[in-house]
């Protein structure tokens, strides 16, 4: 963790590599003062936070620590959203943090069990204003959505098939994929302050 003290010319628009995870190295300890240091660094210069969780046992402390370090109106990006998420807690993430940004990718798509797939997607229908909350990632070369071959997946067919997904589950009027992308794009100039 350092702050750059050198003159580039660049701009910083977020915090970012954030993560808790259950599978990692790492002691969970030292994962969790990392991510503690990055959220008082991202609250110290306004910056906005993105970060994911591996593993189900880390969401409640997530939420926790950062209502401890951010205010309700910092901008935050929790990347990698899925049917393995923790759900209330991300709907509980949503609420509070009412400038937060989820990421929706391929991994939405796979279906790990089809009762895990019908709870998410029932969930994300009944999110408030949920397309003015989401971020489509590609994650590429991870996370590929099972209805492409491996040969097939990049980060372009990774993003319309996450948008294509969202389309014909949300079923409204007038929607496509690209509606989709756009608006994805915005909710993410929205979040970094970048045009």
């Amino acid at each position: 963790m350092f702050k750059n003290k050198f003159h580039l010319n660049t701009t910083t628009v977020g915090i970012g590599g954030c993560r808790l995870n259950d599978t990692s190295n790492c002691s969970y300890e030292f994962q969790l003062f990392i991510f503690k240091c990055q959220l008082k660094l991202a609250a110290e210069l306004k910056l906005p936070v993105v970060f994911h969780n591996c593993g189900i046992n880390s969401f409640e402390i997530t939420l926790r620590e950062l209502k401890l370090h951010l205010n309700n109106t910092h901008k935050i990006h929790w990347h990698c959203i899925n049917s393995k998420s923790d759900l209330n807690i991300i709907s509980n993430f949503l609420n509070y943090f009412k400038n937060s940004l989820i990421g929706l990718n391929g991994s939405m798509t796979t279906p790990y069990d089809n009762d895990s797939k019908r709870i998410f997607n029932n969930w994300l229908l009944t999110q408030q204003d949920i397309l003015d909350r989401i971020r489509i990632e590609a994650d590429f070369p991870f996370l590929r959505p099972s209805t492409l071959e491996t040969n097939q997946y990049n980060p372009i067919s990774g993003i319309t098939t996450g948008a294509q997904h969202i389309v014909n589950m949300l079923r409204i009027k007038k929607l496509n994929a690209t509606k989709i992308i756009d608006r994805s794009n915005n909710n993410m100039r929205r979040m970094y302050g970048i045009n």
